[in-house]
């Protein structure tokens, strides 16, 4: 570039500084103002002054449309897309994320009902069995005369050792179905019983699984609007 080229390019380069139009811009457009106005006076100056560079000038105003274009209209261009493109990768694998490791929190929650399930039934299985024999035996009466009638017999024909240790089984089961039935009468043990145990589960299975089913709704309608957000430009420029 002469002389008199960098001096008719500087004079220009000053009308945009001095420009009240430019000047009216604020932070990110004023800089892409002046970035693109550093390529754009160049090929301002060589084409009004066609005539006096010739062939110099206009291969000179070539590398400067090519520079304008590549580093005005299609770098920047590509990094906003580039950006954009990644900030919505970024947020699409970070709701994947919550939503995958919401299903992985349902599986081990899953397990623990189903070990706190089967606790439950190994309490309430000899419980339940220690109830229905009070039943068939008319009371804890029935239940008391049966053990002794058993031992006494147990002791004279010798028909098991394990006699006194089913017996002081029995007892203890029986004892402990007594305080659980009041603490049932006063609530909390109420849900700690198999059938209140599987309804609650049951129940925030399935509360919890809309919840999530609409959580990954809204977040495929955000994603879907995205996409079609950034189809309408070249859906536009097709028609």
């Amino acid at each position: 570039m002469n002389l008199s080229l960098f001096d008719a390019c500087l004079r220009q380069y000053q009308a945009v500084l001095a420009n009240d139009e430019v000047n009216q811009l604020r932070g990110v457009q004023y800089v892409y103002a002046l970035w693109g106005a550093l390529f754009a006076v160049p090929v301002s100056v060589l084409t009004e002054s066609e005539d006096r560079y010739g062939e110099y000038g206009r291969a000179l105003k070539k590398w400067w449309d090519a520079a304008y274009a590549t580093f005005y209209a299609y770098l920047p261009d590509l990094a906003l897309s580039t950006a954009h493109s990644t900030a919505k990768y970024v947020r699409a694998s970070k709701e994947a994320g919550v939503s995958s490791g919401k299903r992985t929190a349902e599986v081990f929650r899953v397990g623990f009902l189903v070990a706190l399930l089967c606790v439950s039934l190994l309490i309430h299985l000899p419980l339940a069995a220690y109830n229905l024999l009070e039943l068939l035996l008319l009371g804890k009466i029935g239940v008391a005369l049966a053990l002794l009638s058993f031992n006494c017999a147990n002791y004279y024909l010798e028909w098991t050792r394990w006699g006194l240790p089913a017996s002081v089984i029995m007892v203890a089961v029986g004892l402990t179905s007594c305080i659980w039935r009041m603490g049932e009468a006063g609530g909390p043990l109420k849900e700690l019983t198999p059938s209140a145990l599987l309804l609650q589960a049951l129940e925030g299975m399935r509360t919890r699984a809309e919840q999530r089913q609409t959580a990954e709704l809204e977040s495929l309608r955000r994603l879907q609007a995205d996409v079609l957000d950034d189809l309408l430009p070249f859906h536009d420029a097709l028609e």
